[in-house]
């Protein structure tokens, strides 16, 4: 069975698989067998360095293992977000530093994964009313963090809500707007995200 992990890195992803596809020159820009950490964190380094390189592939056939020695090059962190609708078939989105998103946040210590996509909508949004109706998606991306690159991991869950509730966006967290947005509008607001929360919205529209 061909299992896979795509990481974003912004625009461009790392695609982790358990065994080599065909013409995989031709697919990726870089192609690397895993043969150790050193050049495996060597590769990374380069890719994250190079902008010009698009895509990354990297194969082992323990993909648990190569799983395991990627994250280490990061600082690894889980994160819990919603794919939010109301009863009128609209899905939730909010305006976070000029770029269109999902309510999304990291897990505290204390808390599990659903508690914490529940509280973030909640805080990010100003909606109450939420119930988690079924595992969606599980994106992962990376970003700068101080002297280490974090690599986050993020659940994601179809939500329930009503259109009802005051929509108040959480300004703390760089929030202009919140709205309930369409199906037949989603465009307007994949066109204007990040790769990832995309790939979200259009697995929860495919429901």
């Amino acid at each position: 069975m061909i299992k896979q992990y795509k990481i974003y890195f912004h625009n461009r992803f790392v695609v982790l698989r358990n065994s080599v596809p065909e013409n995989p020159e031709q697919k990726y820009g870089l192609f690397y067998k895993y043969h150790g950490r050193k050049q495996l964190y060597k590769i990374i380094h380069e890719f994250e360095k190079n902008e010009n390189i698009p895509t990354l592939l990297l194969v082992h056939s323990d993909l648990k293992k190569l799983w395991k020695k990627f994250k280490g090059y990061f600082k690894y962190i889980k994160a819990g977000g919603g794919f939010v609708q109301n009863e009128l078939g609209e899905f939730l989105a909010i305006r976070r530093r000029g770029v269109w998103d999902l309510p999304k946040g990291k897990m505290s210590k204390k808390e599990s994964i659903k508690q914490a996509a529940l509280r973030e909508v909640s805080e990010e949004s100003g909606l109450h009313s939420l119930e988690i109706v079924s595992h969606l998606h599980t994106t992962f991306h990376t970003y700068p963090l101080k002297r280490k690159t974090a690599l986050k991991k993020t659940k994601w869950y179809t939500m329930r809500s009503t259109s009802g509730e005051k929509l108040i966006p959480e300004k703390r967290e760089n929030i202009t707007e919140v709205k309930w947005v369409p199906p037949e509008k989603a465009d307007t607001i994949i066109k204007d995200t990040f790769p990832s929360v995309a790939d979200v919205i259009t697995a929860g529209l495919e429901i």
